[in-house]
């Protein structure tokens, strides 16, 4: 947006931390766009004033996000609420858990579902516990080594 008075460039004022939707703190309307140079200009744009078209920048990013098909929702907040109550019961314990354990479970995995596209797997089965092998028996001597003296023995 141009300075309708010098031609700068203006501050777009709905980005400030102090927009408080566009009124101040006695009520008052407060410009959408403020000159940057504010030593020697005090121009300033009203929200009712015809806009411009804001200008690209020469070396936008695309966005990171690839398209993803839509898919229907209801189908897919059943099956994160099913691997939810899965998960939940698993990991607490079967008498153990709330429904809202299970709603913030099914929520997480809804947003993430949604987000990337990705399908709904249930977790991995856990692997079994490996058997112990057991250790071979030491060959011990058939007589018991004789001591010399009693010394140093707590008894």
């Amino acid at each position: 947006m141009q300075c309708p008075k010098c031609k700068g460039g203006c501050f777009d004022e709905t980005t400030s931390r102090y927009w408080n939707g566009g009124l101040t703190t006695q009520g008052k309307k407060k410009p959408r766009w403020k000159c940057k140079d504010k030593a020697n200009c005090d121009g300033v744009v009203w929200e009712n004033t015809p806009k411009q078209a804001p200008q690209p920048a020469a070396n936008q990013a695309q966005s990171a996000r690839p398209a993803t098909i839509a898919r229907p929702l209801a189908p897919l907040y059943a099956q994160c609420l099913e691997l939810a109550v899965r998960i939940v019961k698993a990991k607490l314990g079967p008498n153990m858990y709330t429904s809202s354990d299970v709603m913030a479970g099914a929520a997480t995995l809804f947003i993430q579902a949604c987000r990337d596209g990705s399908p709904l797997l249930p977790p991995p089965k856990p692997k079994p516990a490996p058997v112990p092998v057991q250790p071979e028996p030491e060959d011990y001597p058939d007589e018991a080594p004789e001591y010399s003296s009693v010394e140093g023995l707590p008894f």
